[in-house]
């Protein structure tokens, strides 16, 4: 099995990626955002959706999002939300076929999202 994904993942990677932006809005407002996801290829095989049979690889992720605001100088209180949950990539595509939402800790499973049949179909561009 060919465990190369969409992400250029592949399997047993792990490590960590961070995205972060800044807008000002009308001259004294700011927004600073940013996210960090830790993750980790931790296993393969086939998923049934009910859109059809993928060979995946299940990528565990914690996603934290931070975001902090300031009313000039006023340093506001800041947002901090983390996500757990996993994703289960096909070769080739551009997002997962399915997303499984869990607790802390991945323990319990909290919601599933799988993409529509006719999102699966398009490959990723290059």
């Amino acid at each position: 099995m060919d465990t190369v994904i969409s992400t250029d993942y592949t399997y047993g990677y792990t490590g960590m990626d961070t995205s972060y932006f800044s807008v000002l809005i009308g001259g004294v407002f700011t927004l600073n955002s940013s996210m960090s996801q830790i993750v980790e290829v931790d296993g393969y095989g086939v998923m049934e959706t009910p859109y059809g049979s993928y060979n995946v690889l299940q990528v565990k992720v914690m996603e934290v999002e931070r975001q902090v605001y300031m009313l000039g100088t006023i340093l506001l209180p800041e947002e901090v939300d983390t996500s757990w949950y996993f994703e289960y990539w096909a070769k080739g595509w551009r997002y997962p076929v399915a997303t499984i939402n869990t607790d802390e800790g991945h323990k319990n499973v909290r919601a599933v999202e799988y993409a529509v049949g006719s999102d699966i179909d398009r490959p990723k561009s290059c």
